[in-house]
């Protein structure tokens, strides 16, 4: 059995403790978020309900910003609520509000999105470090949750847990990669224990990850929060942004645009800012299998489990696995077509020799570079797979001329972005192998369809 930790989290704005009661039944970390309520009674009261009818571990997520909540979140937090989620802030503020809860006896974790917030928690011997990456809702990295991950590991020393992306299979990849555990919260909206009005539901229900945007003023403050025509929040963020652009830049522009995002932050209606993750596309999916929040958690460390079984087992990413005999490599590990960078054939050589299967990448190339550049390439490799890596959306004549070089030194395997299935199935006739970047679960369901059987995800 894995030992990597579940947190579930409330969505911010939503003072109803319901899903962290659960969670903490369930045996994980059930935690309320304050944060956005703007009512300190509410935000009291969730967690007053949390501490009364959640079991084993329970917690409140804070940012210390809101003074007049955390005032009173504080002074009166329960003894049963015994860990807390902090978000950064000055050194001095987020010091203080640790040292309250401290006194409390209560367990601190410090949300970071970049690796300078996650030294502040050593600096202030907090407990742990929740990795937000770019996939969540609410305040998120400029960095993926499990590259996000992996840096906090190799530099700090106290417990990373992970938060966005987090799925059936992810969640085994961050246990793998040493995370101490994962934190849910829109992946839990669609559960019998949800709250959420049935409009925002139904919207959830529809959602594959491409219906959320990021904005903010400045870097360090980017937000991610739900975007379609009919939902007006992010527009007027980005309008304020730009207003607030103009003007001298300070720690007003910034307190300016959070201020103005603190009064859109609601589930009534499409007038307010959802901070809703790209994970929310995995909600459906785990409330129509497992129905509850102890479900949904049950089910993930069953995958989980699963998971690191099989991959001890079949050793995937081993020497002459499956993927790397498809291939006729060493290692089941190809390296990705990149303009200015993988266009020589030196490098595609060194890829070659070091185990992987390298792709050139072709771009706007002509077909006089092409010719050079393959039969190079050809010549360098000496036998050894490598690939060639074309955009699926040039001109038709500058496609033409590639592909005559291709008939007379044609690569091991292609791979086409921004293509169609069509595309890669007429390499495939070739006697090409032809990958597809599919950029979203809809355009895979379409290129399967179509016939197209390799993906670059």
């Amino acid at each position: 059995m894995t030992n990597l930790d579940f947190i579930a989290v409330t969505l911010p704005g939503l003072s109803d403790p319901a899903i962290a009661i659960a969670a903490s039944r369930a045996g994980a970390v059930g935690v309320v978020d304050v944060s956005f309520v703007g009512d300190e009674q509410l935000a009291v009261q969730a967690v007053a309900g949390l501490a009364r009818f959640g079991r084993n571990r329970c917690g409140i997520r804070l940012d210390p910003r809101d003074k007049d909540v955390a005032d009173a979140v504080i002074s009166t937090l329960p003894p049963a609520v015994r860990f807390a989620i902090l978000t950064p802030v000055d050194q001095d503020v987020l010091r203080e509000r640790a040292e309250q809860l401290r006194a409390k006896g209560v367990e601190l974790w410090l949300e970071s999105t970049t690796l300078d917030e996650a030294l502040l928690a050593t600096a202030l011997d907090l407990d742990g470090v929740i990795a937000k990456g770019h996939e969540a809702g609410g305040r998120v990295s400029d960095t993926t949750t499990f590259v996000l991950l992996q840096q906090f590991r190799s530099e700090i020393s106290l417990p990373v847990w992970a938060q966005g992306g987090i799925g059936e299979h992810s969640a085994a990849a961050c246990a793998m990669a040493g995370a101490a555990g994962v934190v849910l919260d829109v992946q839990l909206a669609l559960t019998r224990e949800s709250r959420l009005p049935d409009r925002v539901k139904a919207v959830i229900t529809r959602m594959e990850g491409t219906e959320t945007v990021c904005v903010g003023p400045e870097p360090g403050e980017r937000w991610r929060l739900y975007e379609r025509p009919g939902h007006t929040a992010a527009e007027e963020l980005r309008g304020l942004e730009r207003k607030l652009a103009a003007e001298d830049p300070g720690p007003s522009r910034a307190e300016a645009w959070r201020a103005r995002l603190a009064g859109l932050v609601g589930w009534a209606g499409p007038d307010n800012a959802w901070l809703l993750g790209q994970d929310a596309s995995f909600a459906a999916r785990l409330a129509a299998r497992f129905h509850t929040v102890g479900g949904v958690l049950a089910g993930l460390r069953k995958a989980v489990d699963g998971h690191l079984t099989s991959a001890a087992a079949t050793r995937p990413l081993a020497e002459h696995g499956p993927l790397a005999s498809s291939h006729g490599t060493r290692y089941p590990i190809v390296q990705g077509p990149m303009t200015r960078v993988s266009d020589v054939s030196a490098f595609a050589r060194e890829v070659a020799q070091a185990g992987a299967l390298p792709f050139l990448a072709l771009a706007l190339m002509r077909g006089p570079e092409v010719e050079t550049l393959l039969r190079e390439t050809q010549r360098e490799l000496g036998g050894r797979p490598w690939g060639a890596g074309i955009l699926g959306f040039v001109p038709h004549e500058l496609r033409a001329e590639q592909m005559a070089v291709f008939e007379r030194y044609p690569p091991s395997f292609a791979l086409i972005a921004g293509g169609r299935p069509d595309q890669a199935l007429r390499l495939e006739r070739a006697g090409i192998p032809a990958y597809l970047h599919v950029p979203s679960p809809g355009l895979l369901k379409l290129f399967a369809a179509d016939g197209a059987r390799r993906f670059v995800f």
